[in-house]
């Protein structure tokens, strides 16, 4: 039998980081990696990821989680992690 699961995805952009100069948008992209390993391994929010959090492409952040409860939560989280970028 089939058994139907929803999950949320979690989508993010750094907006214009390609405009940043090469060094700034270098140091983004290591505290980006950096902050993603901290993010999928906080205790409190590793049993709501269903697929860990990663960067897509460039500069894009995808996550998967298994509900929305989170979801506020992690959104702030990267907004005060990653403040210098909108």
């Amino acid at each position: 039998m089939t058994k139907n699961v929803n999950y949320v995805a979690v989508l993010a952009d750094a907006i214009a980081s390609r405009d940043l100069p090469p060094k700034a948008r270098a140091r983004l992209q290591a505290q980006l990696h950096a902050g993603l390993r901290e993010l999928n391994k906080r205790r409190a929010w590793r049993p709501a990821i269903a697929a860990g959090f990663a960067i897509t492409r460039g500069d894009e952040i995808e996550g998967l989680l298994t509900g929305a409860s989170l979801v506020w939560d992690i959104a702030h989280w990267l907004r005060g992690t990653f403040g210098a970028v909108d």
